[in-house]
């Protein structure tokens, strides 16, 4: 089935919120989650596709029912390191969870070290869910190439801890940015926790809030980290939302004033890419 890069965008973000939705979800309501975004998946013929594709190309069997019914405390399931496999074996888990638990710590417990619920469903996300969700948005990011859409990446929410996905655009990028980092990661983490406690007394939604923040964090991560550049795409995407909240607030000299620094040093950090 062939989309248009309109159709690809509303895929993207619909995913996006869904995934983001079970990232962040609170352990009473894990279950839904994990329902929405497998019923988006199973209905969205690109996703789909993807998944039964990576089936196909996996040569190994699992056993899922065996393995969730007899994995011990602590011990954590063992998924397979190439990207078809991750995304054959989280699949089937988070399927076969969905079916036979009530509730979503049952299918992550012993994921955490305290004796707290909600540390075990966050870690199984992270550990889990998350690299499974990113190869569904580097799936998307794969069409949008092939559609030509790739000048409209900045309008295809592919980024955010949701999932960012980080494909670095080559060694001469990945140099540039590490001598960015250096001494542009303090100063973008400043601008950016400066920014973010305005919004947050603001009339913001806390939707726009949140997205914002995973925005800045995932960029200042990737910086921080020196391995790879943050993608074009997302730079662009949390580029707008400055622009958006900014206009959205109005009126704020403080707020208008600390965007616009922001939004410049997103600007030269584009330059070096």
């Amino acid at each position: 089935m062939k989309v248009t890069c309109s159709e690809l965008r509303k895929i993207s973000l619909e995913f996006r919120g869904l995934a983001s939705r079970l990232l962040r979800t609170d352990f009473r309501e894990g279950i839904d989650n994990l329902h929405r975004l497998l019923d988006f998946i199973a209905r969205t013929p690109i996703l789909r596709g993807f998944v039964e594709k990576c089936q196909r190309e996996n040569p190994c069997v699992f056993d899922i029912e065996t393995i969730i019914s007899f994995r011990k405390y602590g011990d954590l399931y063992q998924v397979p390191t190439n990207r078809e496999g991750e995304v054959a074996f989280v699949y089937a888990l988070l399927s076969r969870g969905a079916e036979k638990f009530g509730d979503y710590y049952q299918l992550c417990a012993g994921y955490g070290f305290g004796t707290g619920i909600q540390e075990h469903v966050d870690s199984f996300n992270r550990m889990v869910v998350m690299p499974f969700v990113n190869h569904l948005l580097l799936q998307i990011e794969e069409e949008s190439i092939i559609l030509g859409c790739v000048d409209n990446l900045s309008r295809i929410h592919v980024g955010g801890n949701v999932g960012q996905v980080n494909v670095a655009e080559g060694y001469g990028s990945i140099i540039a940015t590490n001598r960015y980092a250096e001494t542009g990661a303090q100063h973008l983490t400043e601008l950016a926790e400066k920014f973010l406690g305005i919004v947050s007394q603001s009339d913001v939604s806390r939707d726009n809030q949140e997205e914002l923040r995973d925005l800045l964090e995932s960029i200042v991560e990737q910086l921080k980290s020196c391995q790879q550049p943050p993608k074009k795409g997302i730079l662009k995407v949390a580029i707008d939302k400055i622009r958006e909240v900014v206009s959205l607030v109005g009126g704020v000299d403080q707020l208008t004033t600390v965007g616009k620094a922001l939004y410049e040093e997103l600007q030269q950090m584009l330059q070096h890419l």
